[in-house]
């Protein structure tokens, strides 16, 4: 079973380590940038909170030209790659219609606004890209490809993603389809990591068109500082 509950809480005296965690409680995230997250949404987009899902959650809704990508990023980026030290990543989600809504959640390059058009030059993250195969994918150097995790994403279904970063030796990716077995192994990656100091920040966004939308639970981030 991934370890990611398990996690080491910053309550050392020294604070060594990095915890970001958004349950999205709230509702108020209708289209201003946030004091967290910054919002791109084009014409006929939308982000809101939703207060209908146990828990609180985040929905990104579809633009009118289904190549607009609606996307949040945090307004800051904590999270430093470096040599020896670990980075962990989880995210609960589920889109609405898997077959239609692209999207992508993970840590990108500090800035990127928007990765479902212009892939990022680092960055570690999932995608649901043209139907409801769902990947992983590694940038490092601009250079890197999507990878099919052997999972499909359900209709309107939450899943969990996640993956453990260790330095830049090599990265183990998980999926949790909620259906009773639990967190699986789907990749390691051992070349193509972002390189020390590279500078990395949670990322979501989607495309898709008008009514389509994906809701994402919470995010969880973890570094070792």
């Amino acid at each position: 079973m991934h370890p990611v509950w398990n996690l080491p809480v910053p309550g050392n005296a020294d604070q060594t380590d990095i915890v970001f965690f958004d349950d999205f409680i709230t509702t108020a995230v209708a289209g201003a940038d946030l004091s967290i997250w910054q919002s791109t949404i084009p014409s006929g987009g939308a982000i809101a909170g939703s207060d209908t899902i146990l828990g609180g959650a985040v929905t990104l809704t579809g633009a009118t030209t289904a190549t607009d990508a609606v996307a949040l990023h945090t307004n800051g980026a904590a999270f430093q790659v470096q040599e020896g030290k670990k980075i962990s990543f989880w995210c609960r989600l589920r889109s609405s219609d898997a077959d239609v809504a692209d999207w992508y959640v993970g840590m990108v390059t500090a800035n990127t606004t928007d990765i479902t058009t212009s892939a990022p030059a680092n960055g570690l993250y999932f995608g649901c890209v043209g139907d409801a195969n769902l990947d992983y994918t590694v940038r490092g150097a601009s250079a890197g490809s999507a990878v099919d995790t052997g999972k499909d994403v359900t209709d309107a279904t939450f899943l969990k993603v996640g993956f453990d970063l260790f330095g830049t030796s090599k990265a183990i990716f998980w999926v949790d389809l909620e259906d009773g077995t639990g967190p699986q192994k789907v990749g390691v990656v051992t070349s193509g990591l972002p390189v020390t100091g590279t500078v990395l920040q949670p990322h979501i966004s989607m495309e898709g068109g008008t009514g389509v939308s994906i809701s994402v639970d919470y995010f969880l981030f973890y570094a070792q500082r």
